[in-house]
Order: C-alpha cells, then structure tokens, then sequence
C-alpha cells in the first residue's frame, strides 16, 4: 500500500491469459511467466496497475488507494463495507453533499437528501425539535429512528451537533440492514461518522455565515374598514337569527377616523439575523492525529421574543498511527440556551401552552396597541365593547412581553476507544461511550387578564440522563481471488438512567425578572404549588454476529443475527432474537453490461429482517 503495509490477496494475473494467483499475508507471490509477460495487479479499494516484467525476476509494486473506491465506502452494521458488498437497503450522505447545504442542524441536512426519509418541524421556532421518519410513522407511539453516533448510540435531540463535524451519513431502511441493531432498530437506523484528523502540518478551516430570515406567505388579514364591514354584518345576521327584539346597533364608519388600523402580523413577525462562525483544526504525525473544532451559533427568530443559541466543541484524537495498537475519542460538548414563544395550540390540555400566532390572527385591526403613555393594552376587555373589539383578547405584543420561557440544555457525548489488528484481516475493537444529557427549563407567566395568564404562574423542570454504552467487536475480512469473505462477533451493554424533577407556583405579587424565582410566590392555597420527581432505569445485553460472502464483485450474500436482552421485561420474556439476510447481484459488473450506455448501474436484492420495538 501506500503506507509501505503489506496487501494479502492481491490479484496478480499475467495479461492476455488466465494465469494468475493470490498475494499471501506477507503481500509475495510466486507466478510463472513469460520474460517478456505484463502483470495486472488488482485488489478491491485501489487502482489497478500494469507492470512490464523486462526479463526481472522479482516485481515490487505499491498500489495507490482509487479515489472512486473509497467514496463508495459506507460504514454498516458496526463496520465499513464497500456499497457492491452491500445487499440491504441504505443511504448515504457524504460531507461533501452537506456543505453545500446552509442547515443549522444535522437533523436538517437530511431533508431531502435520502428517498423515503421524512424531515419535518413542528413550529420552525429556532432550536425547536425536529422529526425525523424513515418510511412513514411505524407504531402509535416513539416513532424516532435510532441514531449511531461514532459507534455511540441514542435517540435523543441530534441538533445539538455541527453539521461541519460530519464526514458520513448512512440510512439504514430495510430490517435486513438494520437487524443487527436488533430491538431498539424498529424505526430504522441512521449512522453518523464524525471527521477524524489527518497526518500532516496543522491545517485551520474557518466558516462563516450570516444572513437574515423573513416569514413567507402570510395570510392576508382584513384592515379596519374591511374588519368594521364584517363586524356590522355579524350583527345584523345576529340579530335576525336570534331575537329581532333585541336590536344592536351597527357601527357607524365615520368612527374609522377616531380607530388604529393594525396589522398584527407585521407586529409580531420580523426580519431576524443568523450567523454562525466555525474554527477547525487537524494535523499530526506518525504517533497519531487530531482534529478540534469550535462553533457558535445565534439565530433569533422571526416571530417576536423567539431565539436559539448554541456552543459546541468537538475533540476526536488518536494515537498510534500505523501501527496494529491504536487508542482513539471522539467527544463532543455542547451547550445550547433556547427563548421560547408558544407559537401552535390553544392552551386546552395539560402541556399545550397558548400561542401567540393565535391571537395574532384573531385579535381586531381597531385593536390598539398601547395606552397614550406607552404601556401595553393587555387585552381587549380592558377597552369595553367586546362587539367591537372581540371577548377577551390578547394583545399578541402583551403577550409575547408576559411570556418568559427559557430552555437550556447541556450534553456530553462521545467514546474511547482501543482498536487492535491481531492480524492482517482480524480486528478487534473495544469501544465506551456515554451520552450526559441535562436541560433546565423556565416558564414564568405574567397575569394579562381572567381568562389569559390567571394567576401569574412560574413552572421550573431539571432532567438529567445518563447512557453508558460498552461494546467489543471482533472482525475479520478477507479476499482469496474472487472472493470475499467477512465476519464479526460483538455484544454490547447499555446503562440508562434519568432522573425529572418539577416544581410549580401560582400567585406573584411582584413579577420583575429578579423575582420570577419559587420562593417568591404569595400564595397560601398549597393547591397551588405542585411538586414531582420520578428517576427511572433501564439495561440492554446484546449479543450479535454478521457474516458476508462476495463473488467476483457480483454475487453478494449477508446475514446477520442479534439477540438482545432488555430489563423492561420480565425473567421468562427478557430476550428476543431478530435475524436477517439479503443477497444481491450486481448486474453491473457482469461482462454483458459493459456495452450498456443507456443505464449507468444496475444492482438487483432481496432482504428480510425482524425488528423489535424501539422501546425495549
């Protein structure tokens, strides 16, 4: 290779003829031959080279790595594989397809990228969470895939990471590509491969981006004659249907000089900033490698009182370089603190909080704003005639000012890890990872009327969430000739535990920022102070084996085994076994194919898998 290794199972064929063999594990070879003969070598991942013997007696060659090899290189079912080796349903999104993409999350630089993958936002708040579906909604409750960062597995929020971390992103779709991940895999698996340093002088890669957001599409709401229009005919139409005794008297137009005509949208919506700055650097030596990255991210939101920062720093090392004995991390530390406006539902229900964009469109056009000295009109029961005005109101600018909702969260994720080639083709890798995970979250509301905000009230939530995961791997991958053999043993054991603790006070008699804190509220009713804490804990022990066979880049056949053991069941239930295989057949490379120019490549499969739930 081009690191002076050794390459076992190397073709080495004499040209123009059938005669051919194998490099052995030292990379020699012996092959009769004709003095003045031309040797083709060739091996699966680097380029083919012809070599004129000239009478010699002894050919040294390096084989240089093929560029297009090793973009078609996908990390799969806890290893690498080359996409003909691949005989299952999977997707991949390389760094490249990313930066190209102005995303904040990565969750967000999926959309669109892979068939059958569903990227959708709730609200398009900044920082709120996003969906993510393979293939549609699976079951009536968690429908999340299962994300594979650097071998650390979660199912937790990913837009706390870089979209410059990247280096890979592979959708497992089908069981049969995902069932070595077994029980937890029932909604699809998607791996995400952090960059990794390269050997050399230091290299910095600074990124900046900035730029402005507009709402799109607004509906176009009625102005103050259109609004004072509908309203008389209200009236009037109320009026006949009810009780022509009781007669209303209609507003008269005149008075739309003595009215405000507000736009409510144009005052709750804006043109907000969003920037991002990231620094990255990578360099080493034979010892090893690194690679470090820092970013900062601030995107207000285009709805009034809304914004999301983010900090993230990122340090993925390892040492031992080309020897067979590495020891490597990858962790990631972000923190991220989230100002929240309810901007979707109407209040009803425990956790559905009022929404401003709601009152925005219903509140009048003759709604003003402010007093003469500047304060706010809270609602429009404060101005009488609720014929006029609407019942109950909220001025969506009081509003936003009366909502104090703050959300932060900080998270520790990553690994270490041992990697150990005990021989050429035979790896093994142990690997521990954990993901610490805690948000604190503030929600104070101040009073606007008896229908909005009544009492002032404070709510303050603490999660914590800890993930141990430990995993050994053993793998092995050969070629002799045409064929390709590979297998792997592992287990893994995972460690969850949370713990939620809430509180909640009604009734402040001052309500300035200094004092939205528990110990201030005034209440005496002990109804009104609520309390809850709940600390859960769960395991998983797996055991899995895959094993792979490719003929001549052709024929490809895997199968894979995982039996997983869960402690949300009980003794007599606790382990559940879910295999799968997939064969496949790259048309392709078959002689008859060559002359196609009509189609590019053509691969044929068929898989089964059996998945689990997710929530084992």
């Amino acid at each position: 290779t081009e690191d002076q290794q050794p390459l076992i199972g190397v073709n080495v064929l004499e040209k123009g003829t059938t005669n051919g063999t194998v490099s052995d594990i030292d990379g020699s070879y012996n092959l009769n031959v004709d003095a003045n003969a031309v040797l083709v070598f060739s091996y699966v991942g680097y380029e083919t080279k012809e070599v004129a013997i000239k009478g010699k007696t002894t050919v040294n060659i390096t084989l240089d790595p093929a560029s297009q090899m090793l973009e078609d290189v996908v990390v799969i079912g806890y290893k690498k594989e080359i996409k003909s080796d691949i005989s299952a349903a999977v997707s991949s999104v390389k760094a490249k397809d990313i930066e190209k993409l102005q995303v904040l999350g990565v969750d967000q630089a999926l959309q669109g990228q892979v068939p059958g993958l569903q990227v959708t936002q709730a609200t398009g708040a900044p920082g709120d969470d996003i969906a993510v579906r393979i293939r549609g909604a699976g079951t009536l409750g968690n429908n999340n895939p299962l994300f594979i960062i650097d071998g650390v597995p979660t199912t937790g929020n990913i837009n706390m990471f870089s979209t410059n971390d990247i280096e890979s992103i592979e959708v497992l779709k089908d069981g049969a590509a995902a069932a070595i991940y077994g029980s937890r895999a029932a909604n699809g698996v998607i791996l995400i491969t952090t960059k990794k340093g390269k050997a050399g002088k230091p290299q910095f890669t600074f990124d900046a981006y900035t730029g402005f957001q507009e709402v799109f599409s607004l509906p176009e709401l009625l102005n103050a004659e259109e609004y004072l229009t509908i309203r008389n005919e209200a009236i009037t139409n109320a009026n006949t249907l009810r009780d022509p005794r009781r007669q209303l008297e209609t507003y008269n137009p005149a008075i739309l000089d003595t009215l405000p005509d507000v736009n409510w949208l144009d005052e709750v919506f804006r043109t907000a900033p969003i920037q991002r700055y990231s620094l990255s650097a990578t360099g080493g030596g034979d010892g090893g490698t690194y690679y470090v990255l820092g970013e900062y991210l601030n995107q207000q939101g285009i709805y009034r009182g809304q914004g999301f920062e983010k900090y993230t720093l990122r340090l993925n090392g390892e040492i031992g370089g080309k020897s067979r004995f590495k020891i490597g991390n990858n962790i990631a530390l972000s923190f991220t603190d989230r100002d929240i406006i309810g901007s979707s539902g109407d209040g009803a229900g425990p956790g559905n909080e009022l929404s401003g964009i709601r009152y925005a469109l219903i509140a009048a056009p003759v709604f003003p704003i402010r007093y003469e000295n500047g304060q706010y009109i809270n609602t429009s029961t404060e101005l009488g005639d609720p014929m006029l005005f609407g019942d109950g109101n909220a001025n969506p600018l009081a509003f936003i000012d009366a909502t104090d909702w703050n959300q932060q969260r900080y998270r520790i994720f990553g690994n270490v890890y041992v990697d150990w080639e005990i021989l050429k083709g035979l790896s093994f890798r142990t690997n521990l990872g954990g993901d610490f995970f805690f948000q604190n979250e503030k929600l104070f509301k101040e009073r606007l009327s008896a229908a909005i905000y009544d009492p002032s009230s404070l709510s303050e939530g603490r999660v914590f969430e800890q993930n141990l995961i430990w995993n050994n791997l053993l793998n092995y991958s050969q070629n002799f000739g045409k064929h390709r053999v590979s297998g792997l043993l592992g287990m893994e054991a995972i460690q969850n535990k949370a713990n939620y603790l809430g509180a909640s006070a009604n009734n402040f008699f001052r309500t300035d920022p200094l004092f939205r804190y528990l110990d201030n509220s005034v209440t005496e009713d002990i109804s009104n102070v609520g309390v809850s804490g709940v600390e859960t804990e769960w395991a998983l022990l797996s055991y899995f084996a895959q094993v792979g066979y490719t003929f001549d880049n052709r024929y490809v056949i895997n199968a894979a085994v995982r039996r997983d053991g869960s402690s949300r069941f009980g003794r007599d239930n606790r382990y559940g076994v879910f295999p799968s295989v997939s064969v496949a057949w790259n048309v392709s490379n078959e002689p008859f194919f060559a002359n196609a120019d009509f189609i590019s490549s053509l691969k044929l499969r068929a898989s089964w898998g059996q998945l689990g739930n997710q929530e084992i």
